[in-house]
């Protein structure tokens, strides 16, 4: 009956559960979002790693998360934090994964292999596109596109204002459309 509880909370409310000794409110918490964590920093067996790091600084530090902000954009500001110190360490910038991040581009049409050929040069030419794009334009195209946060939740991520956030999609878009004039309107 717990459990049930647990999927009507908000994850604010799991946070005062877990500070007030309910230790089961952070497998709630690890539960919701591991998986969009490990798409969020790449989908790879390094990325479980990074995961897993992030809710070992989120679980150290949660005496120090203020409840009246969003535990989501908390959470994937240390995500973030964690995998550019990964990559640091690495010598690798902020980088796009080549796993499924475009998954929603993929199926036209498996019957005509020249067809699929196309839309796997296509998604390298995107992502090379992708690449080539400043940082915060960069960041802000896959919070937004990829991970499905609203520009609110990426100001307060990268903290910067939402007509920052706009600005900063819009040229990542305007940009991606010069650069891709031909990749089925996707941007």
């Amino acid at each position: 009956m717990k459990e049930l509880d647990y999927n009507f909370r908000t994850d604010e409310e799991l946070v005062i559960a877990y500070r007030h000794g309910d230790h089961d409110a952070s497998s709630e918490l690890v539960s919701r979002y591991t998986e969009r964590l490990h798409h969020f920093l790449g989908g790879t067996a390094d990325a479980m790693d990074l995961v897993q790091e992030t809710f070992k600084k989120v679980f150290s530090s949660l005496h120090s998360f203020n409840e009246s902000k969003s535990f989501k954009s908390w959470l994937f500001q240390i995500a973030k934090n964690c995998s550019i110190d990964a990559n640091r360490k690495a010598g690798v910038r902020f980088n796009l994964h080549k796993s499924e991040e475009f998954s929603d581009v993929e199926d036209c049409s498996s019957e005509n292999p020249s067809l699929l050929m196309s839309v796997s040069e296509r998604k390298k030419i995107i992502l090379e596109s992708v690449q080539e794009l400043p940082e915060k334009q960069r960041e802000v195209l896959i919070l937004s596109y990829y991970q499905g946060l609203s520009y609110p939740e990426i100001s307060k991520k990268l903290g910067c204002s939402v007509s920052s956030v706009k600005t900063h999609m819009s040229r990542a878009v305007q940009k991606l459309s010069k650069s891709l004039p031909n990749t089925g309107g996707l941007f």
